[in-house]
């Protein structure tokens, strides 16, 4: 309760980590990299906005985080499942 400012701290933690990676340029799929650093840091976003949402509207919120965050979970397996198939 009240810490849905931790996933937009989290997002810009990714932010950084993704700006720093550009800077160092080991990676020859840089783009890639990129792509799933901005990914991770909207889907932050998105679950700190949501859970701010939720917050507002008391035990229904509640239970409609649950799926939200159940849903971000699927999405998030799927997404590296797809990564380690192209990479």
């Amino acid at each position: 309760m009240g810490e849905w400012y931790y996933w937009l701290v989290m997002a810009g933690t990714w932010i950084v980590v993704m700006i720093l990676r550009i800077f160092e340029r080991r990676s020859n799929d840089i783009g890639i990299v990129i792509g799933f650093y901005l990914f991770i840091a909207l889907v932050c976003c998105a679950l700190g906005i949501a859970q701010y949402l939720c917050e507002k509207k008391g035990d229904s919120g509640k239970k409609m985080l649950k799926k939200i965050n159940i849903g971000a979970i699927i999405l998030l397996i799927v997404v590296f499942v797809v990564l380690l198939l192209i990479v």
